[in-house]
């Protein structure tokens, strides 16, 4: 690791950050298949009492990674300087587990060994007596009382359309409607699922015929290792084992069958390195091949390596109990998920209140069976644009449907799909297996793997149900829309959360330009999507002015519906989602922007928060990233009373623990420290993360967590070739960073003021990754060094983003950044 050096002509930090970060990289990826110990001459410590910047790096490392760190409070010294007078701790062994507890405490222990009158070495020893706990596979479920056994179902396969024959395919469809005698024209929502059921399989069949070799469902496979083989490799391990067989048997060898056996082992190392290497060698040229003329291949095999450390992974902890069999693992995904989506007695709720909107769902759905509003019927048109809309190349769904199987049958299909949204909205209601969904679960970005609750589960809706949300979507937002308050960026036609970014921007630099205080409050809702109560939803829907039979479908549409976990290829036992919004839904985010705005026009409406001239804009949000921007002390306790208020009454929780309150302006210390939020309370900070972008007390933006996540980006992509020598070729490399690398590293700088030490830092750490790329050397002129690749610097990247944006905001006519 760099030393602490004042004549070296380096920045030491930024040397001693990409160390960690190179580190960090192999760490990450072998952590959920090993136990990790880190040993080594640190050159920081974790005692010092002065910290310098690499003591810094060295504990944000220790505590991002879990590193475990036994030593504890002892500061013996582990380096001795030559003059004979200074001392520090340098020296360490941090451990990582792979399970929680396989390492026991009790046995593992760390000594600093005093310095020996023999060692000419200026560190001491340190060494470690670790004890490590076996962690067996059980041979029973743990879950063996569970009321529910699970039944594994296989996942469906999702076929190869690029080996479709389409022709053969739209033939066996029109076929086999003929020959089932399909009638979608069904009064009984009961028998219209039966005929929809028919209509799936159909689609299967023809499947099937026009693809050779293509099976329903998808195979469970055995893990497999990563060595390579192939003949000459298989005849070199026969062998070599056959030798060693022989020296095994005999009682006394001869030096020349040792000797063999060397030569043999030499023989089959040397083939299987070679196998690596052509392997690698293709990799290298189908990626710069794909790079020139397949844009979707070369995407695949980058984002192949790129996921390869992030497999899933081999246990969970449930309820402080470690899942390792597959059984268990599946069925445990199964009751987190399934706890999520049932609503919870809390004894903070307010039991009268629940009761009103319990009763005032029921009265609303009775109004609306009374007074049945007539919709006009769904068109062949609009059914069309929504069936060309679906996403192609996407999982199946529960019933082993994509979007390919409608859309290229679309003209022998679309008179069936039409007949079926149509009846859908006739009745106010869809077949219950239409509700079914595939949930899974994604792990969200730098946590723990083994822990379910983080992970987010993505669903996975039936095709046909995705048809009929999307064709009500736009009926949805006509009514919808000028209701909906601006603050609202998430999730709406031309705006992107750069918007919301933006106004807090300006609301910070208008402040401090008057020299006032503003504040910034990010609050974070937990599971906010995950626990949205059903009947206050549709409550705030109706009041809306969506009623009638548009309402009794949405309401059904979430009434009943089921969900199944997929895990490695296998589905758990389907259980009902009594509560929250799915994601992964068309209609997901729609519904979600109607269930928190009524705080957001309650901020508006009182005029809460900032102003920039005469607009209001107190609460920039991003779905349900609500961040809050008060002026006076009286202003914040206000507006989190509001929000407050609004969350008990939509049983929306607040952590307190993840909310945060940061206070620019020249008289800061005027401020309260301590803030009210419902029953909890939230405490000033110097720096909070808003929408990915690192934001600080004293108006200055920290570059440097921009130029790490572009260093890391690019050291996880090693695998794929991105480096000079041996790797793929300059500008195959350069379309990489280009791809990959860039939109990370300047993802939101267009929204905050940046200082041109920041850009020439930016585009110093650029200059220096495209001369590694290119094998240049450090002393090669900047011009070269961008033209060679034809890349353009950093500066002028972010004049094209800033450019771009103030064109996006200029044609946001009815916005308030307009």
């Amino acid at each position: 690791m760099p030393c602490r050096n004042n004549f070296s002509k380096i920045n030491t930090t930024t040397s001693y950050e990409e160390n960690l970060d190179v580190i960090g990289e192999i760490v990450t990826k072998h952590s959920t298949t090993h136990n990790i110990i880190l040993v080594g001459d640190f050159n920081a410590s974790l005692t010092r009492r002065t910290e310098t910047s690499q003591d810094k790096k060295l504990k944000e490392f220790i505590q991002e990674h879990s590193f475990i760190h036994l030593l504890g409070s002892d500061d013996h010294p582990t380096f001795y300087h030559h003059n004979g007078k200074d001392t520090a701790q340098l020296d360490y062994i941090f451990l990582k587990s792979k399970h929680p507890t396989s390492l026991n405490n009790q046995e593992n222990i760390y000594k600093i060994h005093p310095m020996h009158p023999l060692n000419t070495s200026d560190h001491t020893t340190v060494s470690i007596h670790i004890g490590i706990t076996n962690n067996a596979v059980p041979n029973t479920s743990i879950y063996k009382d569970h009321e529910k056994a699970v039944n594994m179902q296989r996942t469906f396969q999702k076929p190869k359309w690029n080996k479709c024959d389409r022709n053969t395919y739209r033939t066996s469809v029109e076929t086999l409607l003929k020959e089932e005698k399909l009638n979608i024209d069904q009064d009984s929502n009961g028998l219209l699922g039966l005929e929809i059921s028919k209509l799936e399989n159909i689609l299967l069949k023809a499947t099937t015929t026009a693809i050779e070799g293509h099976h329903t469902y998808s195979k469970v496979r055995k893990p497999r290792g990563k060595g390579k083989w192939n003949k000459e490799i298989a005849d070199a391990s026969k062998k070599s084992k056959d030798i060693h067989r022989k020296i095994k048997s005999s009682q006394h060898c001869s030096q020349k069958l040792i000797q063999e056996q060397k030569e043999a082992k030499r023989h089959l190392r040397k083939l299987q390195r070679k196998e690596a290497y052509i392997e690698r060698e293709t990799l290298y040229q189908d990626i710069m091949q794909a790079e020139k003329e397949d844009q979707q291949l070369f995407y695949k095999l980058i984002n192949k390596q790129r996921s390869s450390q992030q497999g899933t992974t081999k246990l969970i902890v449930l309820d402080d109990q470690e899942l390792i069999t597959q059984d268990d693992i599946i069925e445990g995904w199964q009751l987190h998920f399934e706890k999520l989506a049932t609503p919870s007695q809390s004894t903070t709720s307010n039991k009268e209140h629940e009761d009103q909107v319990n009763l005032n769902d029921l009265l609303i759905k009775q109004l609306c069976e009374d007074i049945k509003e007539p919709i006009i019927p769904i068109s062949h048109e609009e059914v069309s644009a929504a069936i060309r809309s679906l996403n192609k190349n996407k999982a199946p769904d529960a019933y082993g449907i994509t979007a390919e199987h409608i859309q290229i049958a679309e003209d022998v299909l679309l008179p069936h799909i039409t007949t079926c949204i149509n009846k859908f909205i006739e009745m106010g209601a869809m077949p219950e297996h239409l509700k079914e969904g595939v949930l899974t679960p994604v792990l969200k970005k730098g946590k723990d793997k083994r822990l379910p609750s983080n992970y987010r589960g993505i669903t996975v809706t039936t095709t046909v149900s995705k048809i009929l949300e999307h064709t009500l979507q736009e009926r949805l937002n006509k009514q919808l829309d000028p209701t909906q308050s601006k603050l609202q960026r998430g999730f709406t036609a031309k705006t992107s959360p750069l918007n919301a970014a933006f106004m807090v921007s300006e609301a910070i630099a208008e402040k401090t330009d008057y020299k006032e205080n503003v504040a910034l409050v990010t609050l974070d809702a937990e599971k906010a999507f995950d626990r949205v109560w059903h009947e206050r939803l549709f409550s705030k829907i109706y009041l809306d002015g969506i009623q009638g039979t548009l309402w009794l479908l949405l309401r059904d549409m979430q009434a009943n519906a089921t969900s199944r976990v997929k895990w490695e290829n296998t589905l758990s036992n389907p259980f009902r989602t009594l509560q929250g919004i799915r994601q992964g839904a068309k209609l997901s985010t729609t519904l979600y922007k109607r269930y928190n705005n009524n705080v957001l026009q309650q901020i508006e409406d009182n005029n809460l928060g900032t102003s920039i001239g005469t607009t209001n804009i107190g609460a920039p949000t991003v779905a349900d990233d609500i961040s809050m921007l008060p002026t006076t002390p009286l202003d914040t306790q206000v507006m989190l009373h509001t929000v407050s208020h609004n969350a008990e009454l939509d049983k929306v929780n607040f952590n307190a623990t993840k909310s945060e309150l940061i206070v620019y302006g020249n008289h800061k210390e005027e401020e309260p420290t301590v803030w009210e939020l419902g029953r909890d309370q939230i405490t000033s900070s110097t720096s909070t993360t808003h929408l990915g972008l690192v934001r600080q007390n004293n108006n200055k933006f920290n570059i440097e967590p921009k130029i790490q996540v572009a260093r890391r980006t690019m050291y996880s992509l090693l695998g794929a070739g991105l480096h000079g020598r041996r790797g793929l070729n300059p500008l195959t490399s350069y379309r990489i960073w280009e791809c990959f690398g860039l939109p990370r590293c300047t993802f939101g700088l267009e929204c905050v003021k940046l200082t041109g030490k920041d850009i020439e830092a930016m585009d110093k750490f650029q200059r220096g990754l495209l001369r590694q790329l290119q094998s240049l050397p450090d002393r090669c002129a900047n011009i070269p060094v961008y033209s060679l690749v034809g890349a353009k610097p950093i500066s002028v990247v972010l004049d094209i983003k800033v450019l771009n944006f103030f064109m996006s905001l200029t044609r946001q006519t009815d916005s308030k950044e307009h």
